[in-house]
Formats: C-alpha cells, structure tokens, sequence
C-alpha cells in the first residue's frame, strides 16, 4: 500500500458478519521503514454494532451507520513499544456508485464502487466491491478535493460464489431454481391425478321387496321362491 510517498506493507484479518458482510472486526500490523528505522503499528479494533452494508447495492442507495469503535494501538520503533486504547463512537455515511471496472494486479472486475465518509472528518474511503471476488478488489482513500492518499489493491484471493454467481438466490442458481420448480410442479401434478377427487362408479341396487311367491316349477324340489321382479330362471 502507497500513502504518499511512503510504501508500506499490511498484513492482517478482518472478520465480517455473514449475514451482509458488515465489519465487525479488524487486526493489522502496518510494517515501513523511515530513515533506516523499521516501525511496525499494529491495531486490533472491534465495531459494536457492526459498520452496516446493506444488499443488493444499487446506485444511488445511502444509509447512515453508526458505531462505537474500540482500537488497540501497538506501536513499535527500532525495538521499543508503546500500547494505547481507544473508544470512540463513528458515523459512516454510505453512497453507492454506479457499476464499473478496476484493474488490479490480480485482474480486472466488474465493481461496484460504495463511498464511505466519516461525519464530520474531511475526505472519504471507496470500497470497489465485486461479486467475483466475494469482498473488495480494491479500496482506496481520498481528501477532500477528492485526490487519492492511499490506496490498497487486491493481489491475490480465494472465493468460491454461490452457483451461479450473480444470477444465484439463496445460494442457489436461477437454472438450478428452474429445475427444482419443474419437479415440484411434475410431482404437484402426480398427486393431484392419484389423491384427488374421483368420480364415484354408480353400483346397482336391486330392491328385494317380496309380495307373492312364486311356484316351483313342476319337475323341481324346494320351497317357493318369493318374487323378485325378476323374471324366475328357466327350468
């Protein structure tokens, strides 16, 4: 990273909340050397609540968030240290740009750049967020006639997107939605056809009402059969 004329190396993590990638922690150590002299700052900060981003980023989009900021500041010249805490409360203004490209040593991506600016404090910080690379690409801190001071670049980076990328709900892709709707749909259908109403099949009902009987005929053996109205069967 290049601030000025200054080039220093960071090296560090940052812990992000699931849900919407908001900051919720960060850990650096920032290594240059000045007039021969090694100095390495390191920071360890936590943001409660989290500094909020809010999906999907459109142009235009603003929202205010607000923070109390906790950082502990190692400082170490030619060998010697000094530790100090902090505690301040943060308002972070948030703007969405529109869609662009940066080009960064590791390539180059489509971005969306998201302006943030500390109220009340001169200049800002852009974040070029990309879908592809799942965070940042690139972010960058400018002064108050909007000339960059500093600047960080990605060089390197793992991520696997959801399936299908952008196009992904839910972590799952809009060709991959369309097949599982299809099948909920063909199955909706089977139980339709097998559960559902059916007609009833009328059965006959023949009425035994006995009124008479009826003789046997000459050459048979038995009792008389009560009349049915049903012609009696041929002898």
């Amino acid at each position: 990273m290049t601030s000025g004329s200054v080039t220093y190396s960071i090296a560090g993590d940052e812990w992000f909340r699931t849900s919407d990638l908001s900051s919720v922690q960060v850990a650096l150590a920032f290594t240059t050397t000045y007039l021969g002299t090694t100095v390495t700052v390191s920071v360890a900060g936590t943001a409660a609540p989290p500094q909020e981003m809010r999906w999907p980023l459109s142009a235009g989009a603003m929202w205010l968030s607000v923070s109390n900021f906790t950082a502990t500041t190692v400082t170490t010249i030619g060998g010697s240290s000094t530790s100090n805490t902090t505690l301040r409360s943060i308002d972070y203004e948030y703007t969405v740009q529109t869609t662009t490209e940066v080009a960064v040593p590791k390539g180059t991506f489509s971005v969306t750049p998201v302006q943030q600016t500390e109220i009340g404090v001169p200049g800002d910080t852009v974040a070029y967020w990309s879908g592809d690379v799942g965070n940042y690409a690139k972010q960058a801190a400018y002064d108050s006639n909007g000339d960059e001071r500093s600047s960080g670049e990605l060089t390197a980076y793992h991520y696997a997107p959801p399936l299908g990328g952008s196009m992904a709900f839910l972590g799952i892709a809009a060709g991959l939605w369309l097949i599982i709707i299809g099948v909920v749909i063909a199955v909706a259908i089977v139980v339709v056809l097998v559960l559902g109403p059916r007609r009833a099949i009328p059965s006959q009902v023949v009425a035994m009402q006995p009124s008479e009987t009826l003789p046997r005929p000459p050459d048979s053996s038995g009792p008389d059969l009560p009349e049915t109205g049903l012609s009696p069967p041929p002898p």
